[in-house]
């Protein structure tokens, strides 16, 4: 019985690898499209598309990661004449990547404000999340499709500020390029 004490525990001893956290940086650009909804009107989605950018900062465990990120860019209207809005995100983070070079995460964003460069300016602010699905086959460099939501609910034009009920559905094509250290 001893025996069988002492290799068990031996065993478990010398077996057992030591868990560590890693630091994450991760920068990202893409490209989105979409639409921006009025709500509360029955007018038509405008048509959105234009390049984002953004920083992912976090720590990765046994595949898990969480952390903060910040998201800029600028979106452009179809309609005429344009519109130019320019994104301000910053939310958090939770990841997950499989042993089969995908990774799946979720994003929900906190703050998300859009400067609208129409006349008068204004700027939506509300929050979001954003679903993504990424290929992590390429070292230092994964391939990611995500799908955005931005809920505006207040609209800053000077120092006006009114309720407002927008929807910005958007679908980013992107790469982002994984730091772990």
């Amino acid at each position: 019985m001893r025996f069988l004490l002492v290799a068990l525990t031996l065993t478990l001893a010398f077996s057992a690898t030591p868990s560590r956290a890693d630091f994450l940086i991760e920068p990202f650009a893409g490209y989105e499209t979409g639409e921006i909804k009025d709500n509360s009107s029955s007018s038509a989605a405008e048509d959105l598309k234009g390049m984002t950018y953004g920083l992912r900062l976090g720590l990765k465990m046994v595949g898990f990661g969480i952390g903060a990120e910040y998201t800029g860019g600028k979106l452009e209207t179809d309609d005429t004449p344009s519109s130019e809005i320019s994104l301000s995100n910053m939310g958090v983070f939770l990841s997950y990547d499989f042993p089969i070079m995908m990774r799946v995460y979720y994003s929900y964003l906190l703050s998300t404000d859009g400067e609208i460069s129409s006349t008068p300016a204004s700027t939506g602010k509300g929050t979001g999340y954003r679903l993504g699905v990424g290929l992590t086959s390429i070292p230092f460099v994964t391939i990611n499709l995500e799908y955005l939501v931005r809920n505006w609910d207040e609209m800053e034009i000077g120092s006006l500020k009114t309720d407002i009920d927008w929807t910005v559905k958007t679908y980013m094509l992107s790469l982002a390029f994984p730091l772990t250290f």
